[in-house]
C-alpha cells in the first residue's frame, strides 16, 4: 500500500501537530520550581514592605526625653539615639545601651520596659 505525496504531507503534518500537542501539555519542571520560588519572594517582600509594622519614631519616655528609633524591618534592627544599638523580635524590644540591656514589649504606641517605665510614640509608627 503506497501513499500518495498528499497522504505523506497530512501524515507528517498530524504527527508534527500531534508532537507539539504532546511537548505543551505539561511545562517544564524547572519553570513550575522558578515560578513557585519567585512567587513566594514575592509574597515575603510585599509582607515585610506592606504588612510588617515598623517601631520606626520618636518615642518620650517617663522623663520626657526624646528617644529617635530608626528600624531596619529586613534585618529587625533597630539605632536608638544614633548610637544604641537593638533588634526587634514581633514585639519584643531589646535594646543593648553600652554594658546594660534593656527589655520590654512593643504593644500598640507604647514599650513597657522591664523595669517599669514606658516609652510613648509621639511621632511615627
Amino acid at each position: 500500500m503506497s501513499f500518495s505525496d498528499q497522504e505523506k504531507l497530512e501524515l507528517r503534518n498530524l504527527i508534527k501537530v500531534k508532537d507539539v500537542v504532546r511537548r505543551s501539555e505539561n511545562p517544564n519542571p524547572l519553570i513550575i520550581v522558578v515560578i513557585i520560588i519567585v512567587t513566594i519572594l514575592v509574597m515575603y517582600c510585599a509582607f515585610i514592605q506592606v504588612i510588617k509594622k515598623t517601631i520606626t519614631g520618636i518615642w518620650i519616655d517617663g522623663d520626657d526625653k526624646n528617644h529617635d528609633i530608626i528600624h531596619n524591618k529586613w534585618k529587625d534592627t533597630i539605632i536608638v539615639n544614633g548610637k544604641y544599638h537593638g533588634l526587634v523580635k514581633g514585639h519584643l524590644v531589646v535594646i543593648y545601651m553600652n554594658k546594660k540591656m534593656q527589655m520590654g514589649i512593643w504593644i500598640k504606641n507604647k514599650i513597657t520596659w522591664t523595669d517599669g517605665s514606658t516609652w510613648d510614640c509621639s511621632y511615627g509608627y
